[in-house]
């Protein structure tokens, strides 16, 4: 492996420059020089193996990584001393998460799709074993912190059972586990939890949780032993979400809490807004849409504080709120002091950026192939300090650090250390996509950052006085259920950041699940990046974390993908209980699965439904000539910003530009075609699926798919039933006024009814022909009940 020095490395040297046109107005942030030093632990091509998620041993003196290593859909726990070393193997299993050191021990967690543990070995005897044998769900995330004393170390971690998350919190002596407890209230669902201890022995669990409809960053006290855990506080007061905290202990008493507050408007606001534009679907709307800027506070003797920070060292506006100026389009951040006492944070940000090569090009091969605007690229870590005249601008520190996991660092002496991973794959659209990429390596490694020692900094800190009453509340009302039959919603089309389009905005497969299930209240789900972005290990993960959240009877996850072909885009989704969902690729010419044909081939057996999705748009139609009824016996009709795909001149429709004809559903049905109506988000994760199931697993939803017993909606969850009985009857029980009820046949409005209430109930004779309604609400919310045909 080769060791790269690149000393004095500044911002302007490689072409860097910040986002055009920022909400806060940042000034001008002072440039700092660093010395910077990278170590190249492992570097692969991705078709023969990946190595990702390294981890720091955090202890003085020791320079030893613990990292994962997929290949050929298994994972390796892999061990290395020093760059000149080689790795050794921990484990292997199918399925590996968030490993760290605990003293001469690796502890991480396992899984095969069913079964999840918290494993542990000594790195003396390599004995792999339990650390538990008692679970309340299945663990994740975890998160260790070192004592004030070699014998006591301090564990967090989430357990998820269902729809509902839990955070616990142990004491590890001596290589084991005890006096495990419940963090948190056990009325809301928390995440993210990270933990330490302060200079008084006081110690510190901060997470997010799910709190009166909104994501807010929660902070508890205890003593040294566990015991005497105080009530949570919230820290932040944002009406936005809240999300990705962070902790270190402050010199001076107390802890730094860092944290991601989805507060800024997209530079594409003019544009990029809702269909429905009630209060609650625009905030949901900014979970997905929004830029992130970090906000860095303080507790202090039981009070929150924040450091003055101006971008011009005045006093004016909000120098003393917590925000990271010059941090928007951040995504993760990790708060530091170093041994000073100055304040820093590491964190990943989107950056535009003209010239690729100056930190990566001299280790990473091909590493200039990329897209280079803020609004496609990976996030890169970068690093601010809290200075004299406020913080600094981000310095860049790795491009393209890909794999939005924890990031993991320490203070040691005069020097930080991370640990990093950076992507050489070059990324765009179709055969410009990752998947394609067989010869670019990604690299695996730690970066020593030296910075100027300078005088221990003197904060001026003002108390923040938080906002007694939390805002923002997104969380979506539901229906109450009753019978045999239940009306379940989920997300048939949602992207992350693995997804080229907007991966600025984007979330992560957690963060999507967690929406999907707090907000939404969603039963099910399939996330669904675009195959050419998705090499091995993406595709590895997408089904790795529809396992992890496959919970029969409470909530289903399915592995799923975009198929994106010059023909038209599908959504393929499996329903099969065990087997694996094959990723293809369109744009892999002559590959299998690269052809309508080919794929409707290779699913023909298999529970798989590909619903098409904006058929009608001016760019990207769907070619109905590829339609197979088995396949695709339900089609996208609505989709957050792109609209109805209905037919011309009808509710839903947007001014997104659109095929003057030829392509609209409802000229497919006239022709004979048998499709029932979904909903689906894309990349503003709004609109919904709607499924009427008599039990809530795989097998079932195929089933409700197949028959097409299904309705579309913008986002509104009721209670509908359309049936042929005697007559045509319909039935609407919603939480929110109906403004008015279309009843269409053949494609033509045929009755439109005022309503005015939440319940409606209405039968009318069974003409020959196929019939469809629209439920619009007083809000703005549409639903799309499925047709019925009568002959």
């Amino acid at each position: 492996m080769n060791r790269r020095n690149f000393l004095g490395y500044t911002a302007a040297a490689t072409g860097f420059s910040f986002m055009e046109n920022p909400f806060l107005n940042f000034g001008e942030l002072e440039e700092i020089q660093l010395g910077t030093q990278h170590t190249i632990l492992q570097k692969h091509r991705q078709y023969n193996e990946v190595c990702y998620g390294p981890v720091l041993n955090k202890k003085q003196n020791r320079s030893d990584v613990v990292f994962i290593r997929y290949e050929n859909g298994r994972e390796w726990l892999m061990h290395q001393v020093s760059e000149e070393a080689l790795p050794t193997k921990i484990t292997e299993a199918k399925y590996l998460y968030t490993p760290t050191f605990y003293g001469d021990h690796i502890l991480w967690i396992e899984g095969d799709g069913k079964n999840w543990n918290i494993k542990k070995t000594s790195l003396a005897e390599n004995n792999t074993e339990n650390l538990l044998e008692d679970y309340w769900g299945r663990p994740h995330s975890l998160y260790l912190a070192e004592g004030r004393t070699n014998e006591i170390n301090y564990l967090v971690w989430e357990e998820r059972q269902g729809m509902s998350t839990k955070i616990f919190a142990g004491l590890m002596q001596n290589g084991f586990l005890k006096d495990k407890v419940q963090v948190g209230d056990a009325a809301y669902n928390s995440y993210d939890p990270v933990i330490t201890i302060d200079e008084e022995n006081i110690l510190h669990i901060v997470y997010c949780a799910f709190i009166n409809g909104n994501y807010r960053i929660m902070h508890q006290v205890g003593d040294a032993d566990l015991q005497n855990l105080k009530s949570p506080k919230c820290v932040s007061d944002s009406s936005s979400p809240c999300l990705r905290p962070s902790v270190w202990p402050r010199k001076k008493g107390g802890v730094w809490i860092s944290y991601t507050d989805m507060v800024l408007t997209p530079d594409f606001a003019h544009f990029d807004f809702p269909y429905v534009q009630h209060h609650r679907r625009r905030k949901q709307h900014e979970f997905f849409r929004s830029k992130g800027l970090l906000m860095v506070r303080a507790w202090m003797n039981g009070e929150v504080y924040a450091p003055y920070a101006s971008p011009n060292g005045s006093r004016n506006g909000f120098t003393a709120s917590g925000i990271v100026f010059g941090s928007d389009f951040s995504k993760l951040g990790q708060v530091f002091e170093s041994e000073n006492g100055e304040l820093g944070i590491v964190y990943r940000r989107h950056q535009q950026y003209s010239n690729a090569g100056a930190i990566e090009k001299d280790f990473i091969s091909n590493a200039d192939k990329h897209i280079r605007t803020a609004l496609n690229t990976r996030s890169d870590l970068v690093v601010s300090f809290l200075g004299e005249k406020g913080w600094t601008a981000p310095k860049t520190l790795v491009l393209r650090a890909h794999y939005e996991l924890p990031i993991s660092i320490k203070v040691e002496k005069e020097a930080l250390e991370l640990a990093f991973v950076a992507d050489g794959r070059s990324t765009g659209w179709s055969e410009k996509g990752e998947c394609f990429d067989k010869e670019s390596e990604i690299a695996l490694g730690k970066l020593n950052i030296l910075k100027e020692k300078l005088q221990a900094p003197k904060y001026e800190m003002s108390q923040l006085y938080l906002k007694p009453n939390m805002e923002g509340n997104m969380e979506e009302p539901i229906s109450k259920q009753s019978g045999k039959t239940q009306t379940v919603y989920g997300q048939t089309h949602l992207h992350t950041t693995d997804s080229i389009c907007t991966r600025a905005y984007d979330q992560g497969h957690h963060s999507n699940y967690r929406f999907m299930q707090d907000v939404q209240k969603c039963r099910f789900a399939g996330i669904t990046d675009h195959s050419y972005n998705m090499g091995p290990l993406e595709q590895h993960k997408m089904r790795e974390i529809a396992n992890y959240y496959y919970f029969p009877g409470e909530f289903v996850a399915l592995q799923a993908y975009e198929w994106t072909s010059k023909e038209g885009h599908v959504n393929p989704l499996s329903f099969e209980e065990e087997e694996d969902l094959q990723v293809y690729n369109p744009n892999d010419e002559g590959a299998v699965g690269s052809t309508f044909k080919s794929l409707w081939e290779v699913y023909e057996n298999k529970k798989v439904v590909a619903p098409p999705h904006h058929v009608a748009d001016y760019n990207l139609p769907f070619e109905w000539k590829h339609y197979k009824e088995n396949l695709m016996p339900v089609v996208e009709i609505f989709q957050d910003r792109r609209g109805s795909g209905e037919q011309p001149h009808c509710t839903g429709i947007t001014n997104y530009a659109k095929q003057p004809n030829g392509y609209w559903i409802v000229d497919e049905v006239k022709k004979g075609k048998k499709i029932g109506f979904i909903a689906g988000g894309d990349h503003s994760g709004l609109a919904l699926a709607a499924l009427n199931v008599l039990e809530l697993t795989r097998t079932e939803l195929y089933k409700a798919f197949q028959s097409r017993s299904c309705f579309a909606t913008t986002g509104h969850q009721l209670k509908l039933s359309f049936i042929k009985g005697a007559d045509l009857q319909l039935s609407v029980e919603a939480n929110e006024n109906i403004d008015f009820v279309e009843i269409v046949h053949q494609g033509s409005t045929v009755e439109n009814i005022s309503v005015k209430v939440k319940n409606f109930k209405h039968k009318w004779g069974k003409k020959p022909g196929f019939w469809y309604c629209r439920i619009v609400q007083e809000n703005g919310d549409v639903c799309w009940a499925s047709p019925i045909w009568i002959s």
